[in-house]
């Protein structure tokens, strides 16, 4: 049997010793009341509490990188140094910085000429080609007409010359046939003449003539026009930027706005220099004054005070009662914080005795020093107005749990069932009354029944 406190017993060897003192006469008897401590059961709080130590970390980090390729200008914090939201914490060369800033700009002006000119010459090539096209389209169906009509007429003039020939022929052969010196050889005489003379010079045949010259003209013209607008055509047609090409004119551009905006939103925040963005610790200084550095190279570590948390290793016995959510007491450098029980690890690292538990400070301070063990209480259950006892008052072993109570003079053991426990106190959930007096005695166990006497 043991009481929950753990507390050492002395044995007590078996069997009734008898000391013989004499003593006015008289003998003291082994059977004389046991000395004990009581105590009255009654209503009070039971907190269950654990105590372990832990780490003190942040739980935000920042590693600033350079966001451009600069000269650094200075350094304003070493590690250790305690920084506040806003400072600037390393600055660029600004000369540099503004020479760079005119160079992107330069850039960025030269990029917009050059996409406009594109677009300025894709233009007039694209409008030479419609108008080759418009041309050509209409100086076709110009040679088409000019050609029937010519062809139209030439035909008329040959069926005229026909006739009049055919009818020189019908003249001829009459003349040969009539007498001379007659009036109709005469009148056929001069219808030949007349005949020879329309073969040549008629008004119709010199009009259409000159009407066939005229559509010459104009199909020589249209087909000499023809051929310099298939060559402007031919000329234009591969220059002129196809639906795709323009997407990909106005996609390169969009890119270089972007990538220059980029970097000179990168140039401008670079000017201000890096800055904290919260209250902290600097752990890390990469960057060295007057140094050159590239883009993505890191300079400086800050290390949150805003955000700190405590990290515990909870052994197997204990994580059981811990649950996130619970509140906790720290005490860092002899200063108390309140915290939260914040994160519960669903696994143990490979080697590691406990589980990892997070603790979560309400309100941290600039006084806080990182990476310093801490002692931490979490507070696992919360009992209020609940019976309760001294923690060395009860006895127990697997079997059973129990008390004795002082009832006329005599310790009587009773079985209880206990619940909430700390240190000090046991919350008792069956067994006991309120006003019950509990007795016990830190040297020995007391046995059922026996004779004892309440130490006042």
């Amino acid at each position: 049997m043991f009481n929950l406190k753990n507390k050492k017993k002395v044995i007590i060897a078996a069997g009734v010793i008898v000391a013989a003192a004499a003593v006015g006469g008289t003998w003291l008897s082994a059977n004389a009341a046991t000395q004990v401590s009581s105590y009255t059961v009654e209503r009070g709080a039971v907190d269950r509490i654990l105590e372990v130590n832990g780490n003190v970390e942040t739980q935000e980090k920042e590693t600033y990188y350079s966001k451009v390729n600069a000269k650094i200008g200075s350094v304003n914090v070493k590690e250790g140094d305690f920084v506040k939201k806003g400072d600037v914490l390393v600055s660029f060369d600004e000369d540099e910085i503004d020479y760079m800033l005119k160079l992107e700009e330069l850039k960025a002006e030269a990029e917009r000429g050059a996409y406009n000119n594109a677009m300025q010459q894709n233009s007039k090539i694209s409008s030479l080609n419609n108008e080759a096209n418009v041309n050509l389209a209409i100086l076709n169906q110009q040679i088409a007409d000019y050609q029937a009509a010519y062809d139209r007429l030439s035909t008329y003039l040959v069926d005229k010359r026909v006739d009049l020939s055919y009818e020189g022929e019908n003249l001829q052969d009459k003349l040969a046939k009539a007498t001379p010196g007659t009036s109709e050889y005469e009148n056929l005489e001069k219808a030949v003449r007349e005949n020879a003379y329309n073969q040549q010079f008629s008004g119709d045949i010199i009009e259409t003539q000159k009407e066939l010259n005229k559509l010459a003209t104009h199909l020589a013209y249209c087909k000499e026009y023809k051929a310099e607008m298939t060559s402007q055509k031919a000329a234009t047609q591969t220059a002129v930027l196809t639906s795709g090409q323009k997407e990909n004119l106005e996609a390169t551009k969009e890119t270089s706005e972007l990538v220059c905006a980029h970097n000179v939103a990168n140039l401008e925040t670079a000017k201000k220099g890096i800055v904290a963005e919260f209250d902290g610790i600097v752990t890390t200084v990469s960057a060295t004054e007057g140094s050159n550095v590239a883009e993505g190279t890191d300079l400086v570590t800050l290390d949150s005070t805003e955000n700190i948390i405590l990290k515990l290793s909870v052994n197997k016995y204990d994580i059981v009662n811990v649950e996130e959510g619970q509140k906790a007491t720290v005490r860092i450098k002899n200063k108390d914080y309140t915290g939260t029980v914040s994160r519960i690890a669903r696994m143990t690292d490979k080697g590691a005795v406990g589980v990892g538990v997070e603790v979560t400070l309400d309100e941290p301070d600039d006084e806080i020093i990182l990476g310093l063990e801490a002692k931490v209480k979490i507070t696992s259950a919360s009992k209020e107005n609940v019976l309760r006892i001294p923690l060395d008052a009860i006895m127990g072993d697997d079997l059973e749990e129990y008390v004795y109570v002082y009832n006329n003079k005599k310790a009587v053991k009773k079985n209880i069932e206990i619940g909430v426990k700390n240190d000090d106190y046991a919350e008792v959930i069956s067994g006991l009354s309120e006003g019950d007096i509990v007795v016990w005695n830190d040297a020995i166990e007391l046995t059922d029944g026996c004779d004892v006497k309440v130490n006042q």
